[in-house]
């Protein structure tokens, strides 16, 4: 097992389950070029735990470029988007039926005066 840390120093990222933690940005273009750099050398495809919402959608992003090194279970990437987004997520339940805390989504004045009588 090989972890990941944005500061392998870092009191969280010490733990005698990993072998080695590697040190790297946990989002975006920086994650990905660390696991494309790391993927050749572990000899088998590894599988992949992010562990941060960031890491994920970056992962679900770039999941062509890395499913050579690296085994993982997500979604479609549009699936994995939506759900990261507050307001595609929020949206999504109220269109279809998902019980959700009571939410309302303001696009206009008309929408903040149902939801302050409503709430």
């Amino acid at each position: 097992m090989i972890g990941v840390a944005a500061d392998r120093h870092h009191y969280c990222a010490r733990t005698r389950l990993v072998r080695r933690v590697v040190e790297s940005p946990l989002a975006g273009e920086a994650l990905i070029a660390t696991l494309e750099r790391l993927g050749p050398s572990l000899g088998e495809p590894a599988f992949l735990l992010p562990c941060t919402d960031a890491s994920v959608l970056a992962i679900s992003a770039a999941r062509d470029r890395l499913a050579e090194s690296y085994r993982f279970v997500l979604p479609r990437h549009g699936t994995v988007a939506m759900l990261m987004d507050k307001m595609s997520f929020t949206t999504f339940a109220l269109e279809n039926g998902l019980r959700i805390p009571p939410t309302f989504v303001l696009r206009s004045v008309e929408d903040m005066e149902r939801a302050a009588r409503e709430l």
